[in-house]
């Protein structure tokens, strides 16, 4: 009969000394791993400046006689010269030992501290920054970047931001990239003074109030911008490819009332070519983020209602400039809203200051603000003007009130008039016929905002004025904008040749009166996207017509 054998095991004496003290020795080398891994330093012999404090995270330090960065605990004393940076998803701010002045870096930013008799200064590295002074006016903080100094002051508040920076950049070790430096005033005032590279002398200064946003830098190149992109969409479609089951944070919707200013003191629209039609075709333009204007990485949705306003002053006579929000999508280019043009009062003058406001209401979503661009741009002759003291502001008036409309009632009026007007040459085909010289108008400038136009509404239009060329015949056109869509509502098939003021040549320079009454044929949805034209055929003149004494005038019926 066989038996069943023992298989349980006893510890002997020594064994279990054995353990114990292996146990006992992991757990000290674990714990010195541990204190080392998060020690700080102490500077006996050496006042702190400030104190570091977190919000989210941590946050490290680097000695300016050291190349160690350490890991610091929360309330860590701040010396001068130190070097602090935060990682990612990490927000920590500092606060200087004998003021009210409080540094707040956002993630994956880098600042170093200093601190004299009479001055406390930092120099921003990278990042966003967003500095609190709330001492008296005598004590001002200095912001030394981009060859800049940054004069926060008193009961002022500023956020500050600069592309990340890397390690070896910070350290000194590569030469750090030129870039944009963005400064924006919540609140008081901040002084922005440029210096002179060669002797270190003050240059311009520049005073910045609450609500508005200055720029200075070098602007990175159109290729600089894609390589950076595509580098940014590679990495992250690398790390959702790592990561397939860590779910993507959905970006937030833009705040109701945020307002931004895209302030410069001079902007050059640039040469632009594409081909339409198989014509190359030019306009000359300028871009800016709507992560500039409005919040970074947000969705705008559809029906969002935006107020755009441009100012500035020309360098030359410009006859009109129109603003175009793209989404951006998937790396390609799309249109968010139809095309709203700024030629409602005839041209703005050379070295005539201008201000135009208008309202914008998105046709489709912005999915992210960091990826979608409104584009300022025009087609007239072939000279790239300069807009001095530019401002480009944006307010987000609405989230989901942009398409709720009202209808056009009887007994409404309403006169343009311009003491002299160019029509601008738009080239539609490949043919040699193939262009108009036309006005454009938006429906909104004179409907109103959010107004309906139903089929059926009867509109006489009255033309008069004087111009320069023989003109064969002329017509109005009534254009529903929304989307994809171009219909002229008051024509079948883009009949326009029905729709003409007059059968008969207008003769140049000869006073001409003429009014039709025309019928809505098909609902113009809403005035913000809808646009008023008038048309001059270029195949019925002989060069391009210069209109004086213009007046247009719509009566409903």
């Amino acid at each position: 009969m066989m038996k069943k054998r023992s298989t349980t095991y006893r510890l002997n004496k020594v064994d279990y000394a054995i353990f114990v003290i292996c146990s006992i020795a992991a757990a000290v080398m674990f714990f010195l791993f541990y204190r080392d891994l998060n020690s700080f330093t102490i500077k006996q012999s050496e006042e702190p400046i400030a104190k570091i404090y977190f919000k989210r995270n941590t946050a490290q330090r680097k000695f300016v006689d050291s190349d160690i960065w350490e890991v610091l605990t929360n309330s860590s004393d701040v010396y001068d010269g130190d070097r602090i940076r935060t990682s990612k998803n990490s927000e920590a701010y500092t606060e200087f030992a004998d003021s009210q002045i409080q540094i707040q870096l956002n993630e994956k930013s880098m600042i170093q501290i200093f601190k004299s008799k009479d001055q406390k200064s930092v120099n921003f590295i990278g990042g966003e920054i967003r500095v609190s002074n709330k001492s008296g006016e005598e004590d001002s903080l200095i912001i030394n970047s981009g060859g800049q100094t940054i004069s926060v002051f008193g009961s002022s508040e500023a956020k500050i931001s600069l592309p990340d920076v890397s390690e070896a950049a910070a350290a000194g070790e590569v030469e750090a990239p030129e870039s944009v430096v963005v400064v924006e005033v919540v609140s008081g005032q901040v002084e922005v003074k440029s210096l002179d590279a060669e002797d270190d002398s003050d240059g311009e200064t520049v005073m910045v109030a609450a609500g508005e946003t200055l720029k200075f830098g070098k602007e990175k190149t159109e290729e600089e911008k894609i390589a950076e992109a595509e580098a940014a969409e590679s990495l992250s479609n690398a790390v959702a490819a790592e990561n397939p089951d860590v779910p993507q944070i959905p970006l937030k919707v833009v705040k109701t009332g945020v307002q931004k200013t895209y302030a410069r003191s001079s902007e050059k629209f640039a040469y632009n070519t594409w081909v339409e039609n198989g014509v190359e075709r030019h306009n000359y333009q300028f871009d800016v983020c709507m992560a500039d204007l409005t919040e970074k990485f947000r969705i705008i949705p559809r029906d969002a209602l935006l107020e755009v306003e441009v100012s500035g002053v020309p360098s030359a006579n410009l006859k009109f400039f129109a603003i175009q929000i793209g989404t951006g999508e998937d790396g390609e280019w799309r249109r968010a809203h139809s095309f709203s043009w700024t030629n409602d009062h005839g041209y703005l003058a050379q070295g005539v200051p201008f201000n135009i406001k208008k309202p914008i209401v998105l046709d489709y979503d912005i999915v992210n603000t960091d990826k979608a661009f409104m584009n300022i741009s025009y087609e007239q002759g072939v000279q790239g003007i300069t807009i001095s003291n530019l401002n480009v502001k944006v307010n987000v008036v609405s989230l989901s009130g942009g398409h709720n409309t009202r209808a056009l009632s009887s007994g409404f009026t309403k006169t343009l008039e311009y003491g002299s007007l160019y029509p601008f040459k738009d080239v539609w085909g490949g043919g040699a016929m193939d262009y108009d010289y036309l006005i454009s108008v938006n429906t909104d400038q004179i409907f109103g905002e959010s107004v309906t136009i139903p089929a059926g509404t009867r509109i006489r239009i009255s033309v008069s004025g004087t111009s320069s060329t023989e003109i064969g015949w002329f017509y109005p056109s009534l254009i529903d904008d929304q989307g994809e869509i171009w219909d002229n509502v008051l024509t079948v098939n883009w009949d326009t040749y029905a729709t003409r003021f007059s059968e008969n040549p207008t003769a140049a320079n000869v006073p001409f009166s003429y009014s039709r009454t025309y019928d809505v044929l098909r609902p113009l949805s809403n005035t913000n996207w809808g646009m008023f034209r008038f048309v001059v055929p270029g195949g019925e003149v002989d060069s391009a017509p210069a209109f004086t004494g213009l007046r247009i005038t719509f009566e409903v019926l």
